[in-house]
């Protein structure tokens, strides 16, 4: 009964909040709509309200959280100033960011204490180390989840399977996991994920930020209440954006891109572009197979790696598997 009551607030604040952005044209993404009778286009106004749409309804269902609500507000804020452009250098975010994330595991004490690799496990033994790793983890996947937040529901998809895994695996194996707290997130996700599948809003920035900053606490949390649990199947759930992230970057290297400037060569790219070749339908159509393509082979890898939570040879071999599929597709689709 308490989802159901989630759920409507969490639609309630959806359509207030898109409502108020596109009516006073707060955030808009201008996206052309292409017209089949007349064959022209049109410009489709979108919001990115996602991300304040995230934070007031986490806020709402889980106000007993406030430290956390607090660190959301500032990387939520990052990411407006980022969408309206207000703060237009990727060097500038990401400054604040390291800001923000570290002071969020400083009070939180969600520092990553071992990897299971004996030689990287020394050194976080140094207090002052942890956190400066634990915080290029968070960096890489927040960044890394903006690149993927390109294609409708690919995003949210994307950790609404992470979230079920965890609740999968921890209710399996009976582990420790605040499943208020998930489910929860489940549902804001689910919602939301429905208005941005249909083109109701996007995620943004902001949206992309919050989000990925929250789950990445959740699953960091999660190894560290769980000792048993290997912190390579938190590497595995969290491989896409993560990866995504660092292949962005050596190839923009190897083909002496500006690293800080977005571009439309991510997978999802390359896969929706192929898509439009082979199958003549709508845009929204394309975008949500895409995004459903990519999330069906990630959730079947992360119920893989969900058996073998616990070794891991395994997950890092689930793990080199994913990303060798990335390749191959990747390299496969840039020749098409």
């Amino acid at each position: 009964m308490n989802q159901l009551i989630n759920i409507f607030i969490i639609i309630s604040i959806s359509v207030f909040i898109n409502y108020l952005f596109s009516k006073y044209n707060i955030l808009i993404d201008d996206v052309k709509k292409s017209i089949h009778k007349s064959n022209m286009n049109s410009i489709k106004k979108i919001p990115l309200s996602g991300g304040i749409i995230f934070l007031i309804s986490f806020s709402l269902i889980n106000f007993n959280l406030q430290l956390i609500n607090f660190f959301l507000f500032l990387m939520l804020s990052i990411g407006i100033f980022s969408d309206a452009n207000t703060i237009s250098s990727p060097l500038k975010r990401l400054f604040l960011q390291i800001i923000v994330v570290i002071l969020f595991i400083v009070f939180t004490g969600t520092n990553v204490e071992k990897t299971n690799l004996e030689y990287l496990d020394i050194f976080l033994e140094n207090y002052i180390f942890s956190i400066f790793f634990t915080s290029f983890c968070f960096l890489v996947l927040i960044n890394g989840s903006n690149f993927i937040d390109g294609i409708n529901s690919l995003v949210l998809g994307y950790f609404i399977s992470v979230l079920i895994v965890l609740i999968y695996i921890a209710n399996i194996f009976n582990l420790n996991l605040d499943y208020n707290l998930t489910i929860n997130l489940v549902s804001i996700l689910f919602v939301m994920f429905l208005f941005n599948l249909f083109e109701k809003n996007f995620l943004g920035d902001a949206g992309s930020y919050c989000i990925s900053f929250l789950i990445g606490y959740l699953c960091i949390n999660f190894a560290i209440q769980n000792s048993n649990v290997s912190p390579f199947f938190i590497i595995l759930i969290l491989w896409y954006p993560a990866w995504e992230n660092l292949f962005s970057i050596i190839r923009r290297l190897k083909k002496n891109i500006i690293t800080t400037e977005p571009d439309k060569m991510h997978l999802h790219h390359i896969i929706f572009l192929f898509l439009k070749k082979k199958i003549n339908i709508k845009k929204i159509y394309l975008n949500s197979l895409t995004g459903l393509l990519i999330n069906i082979f990630n959730l079947i890898i992360f119920f893989i790696g969900s058996k073998f939570y616990n070794q891991t040879n395994i997950l890092v071999m689930l793990t080199l598997f994913a990303v060798l599929t990335y390749i191959v597709v990747y390299k496969f689709l840039s020749y098409k």
